[in-house]
Order: C-alpha cells, then sequence, then structure tokens
C-alpha cells in the first residue's frame, strides 16, 4: 500500500469558519488517483504554528498507521504566509528523511483547483493578497492543464492589480477575505463571480496525482514577493559601501 501524506497549510489565516480548515490528509496512491483515508485538521487560532506535527500523528494514530509506512509527502507550497509554508516544507523534508518517503511539492493555485467543483467555467484563483496585489493563475477548461491532476505544473502565475482584472480571461475568482477592495470592487465591474477559496488537505491530495518527486533540497515555498521578514532584515542590515 502506498500511502501519501498531504499537508496543506499554506494560508491558515485565511481560513473562514464553515469552509473546509486546513490541514493534513493520508491516502493510497492508486493508478486512477489518491483515495482519501482521512484527515485532521490543524489549529489555525494565532500562536498555534506548533500543532502540524500533532495533527500528523493524529491521523496517523486514527488509522494505525506509522510513519515509516509512508511512500510520500505533498506539501501545498504556496504562495501563501512565510512562516506556515517554511513550517510545512521543513516539517515534509524531517519526515522524508527519517522514512526515505518522497517528497512532492503542490503549487497552492492546484489545490484550491482542486477543490472547486464546477470544471466548466474559466476560474482565476488569487492568493497571497498583499499591498493592492494578489498572486493570480487562471485554469481555462478550454486549455488542457494539468488539474485535476495528471501533470506537474499549473499555468502560469502573476502578481496582478485591480487594473489586470478588467480583461481578465475568466468567469469566476476564487479569493480569500484578504483579497484587497479594489480588486473586489474591479472583479464586480468586470462581471466576475467572486467565490471562496478553499485550501483543504483532501484536495491536495487530489491535486498531487501525477506531480513527480523531487530532492528534498528542491522542496521550497513559493513565495510571489520578497518575504516582509527579509525586506526587514535588509533595512536593519544593509549593506556596507568600501572607499
Amino acid at each position: 500500500m502506498r500511502v501519501r501524506l498531504a499537508i496543506e497549510t499554506s494560508n491558515p489565516s485565511a481560513h473562514q469558519p464553515g469552509l473546509p480548515a486546513p490541514g493534513v490528509a493520508i491516502g493510497v496512491v492508486e493508478s486512477s488517483g489518491v483515495r482519501v483515508l482521512d484527515s485532521e485538521t490543524i489549529d489555525t487560532r494565532p500562536g498555534a504554528d506548533d500543532d502540524l506535527l500533532p495533527a500528523i500523528a493524529r491521523v496517523f494514530a486514527r488509522n494505525n498507521l506509522t510513519p515509516r509506512e509512508l511512500d510520500s509527502i505533498a506539501v501545498s507550497i504556496g504562495p501563501g504566509g512565510y512562516t506556515a509554508l517554511r513550517i510545512a516544507a521543513a516539517t515534509a523534508q524531517m519526515l522524508a528523511m527519517s522514512t526515505g518517503a518522497a517528497c512532492l511539492g503542490v503549487p497552492s493555485a492546484l489545490v484550491a483547483y482542486a477543490a472547486f467543483a464546477d470544471r466548466s467555467r474559466r476560474v482565476a484563483i488569487a492568493l497571497s493578497s498583499k499591498d493592492q496585489t494578489a498572486y493570480i493563475t487562471i485554469f481555462d477548461p478550454a486549455t488542457p492543464n494539468p488539474h485535476a491532476g495528471s501533470q506537474a505544473s499549473p499555468p502560469p502565475g502573476r502578481l496582478m492589480s485591480a487594473a489586470d482584472l478588467a480583461d481578465l480571461p475568466a468567469d469566476v475568482l476564487l479569493a480569500d477575505r484578504f483579497l484587497p477592495e479594489a480588486m473586489k470592487a474591479a472583479a464586480a465591474a468586470r462581471g466576475l463571480v467572486l467565490a471562496p477559496l478553499v485550501l483543504e488537505p483532501r484536495a491536495c491530495l487530489a491535486a498531487s496525482f501525477g506531480i513527480r518527486p523531487i530532492t528534498l533540497s528542491d522542496l521550497l515555498p513559493l513565495y510571489p514577493r520578497e518575504p516582509e521578514a527579509v525586506t526587514k532584515w535588509r533595512k536593519l542590515h544593509p549593506p556596507r559601501t568600501v572607499g
């Protein structure tokens, strides 16, 4: 039995009550997809960043499995929260090193697309909203694209502002509560249906099917901007001038 662990904790602060929550899931890799066995949510309250490993332990214990039975680990790699993504990647790397499991990086846009039921419409997915921009990836059913699940990479995304939505080739915009108000207004003016963004571990399992394993050193978060912590560090430690 090829057991796969999925970690979807890319945007825990964006979770909205009533929607599927971030967390972990376990499934069995089969010829036609990944069959879900079980899932476990994580604590999304501020300061609860240490609940990931306990959540993994809970779901394994409930299903009488041990990490040694892991065949692979799929990680939702963002864009998303800096700390959450680093914790997820480091946890997967640690488990892979100790068990020999393979690692797979799943762009979070693929997870959101896998969680969205309507495959007939063009879907734009907004992630990492900040400073009047968001990282947007478009899935068009008329164009062969990866998911749900047969190839390794999504259509290319990019940072966009409200002005970019005027001619966005999409029918639906999936976004979380952090989408800038100017972008919400532009989406309404464009006639886009605004729907909630869902990032949950069962969808991560589905989105991981067909993605090829990567080396542990290549399991890195996807950041559309320089992380704020790095920007602050640069301001506090400017390069020394010589002369």
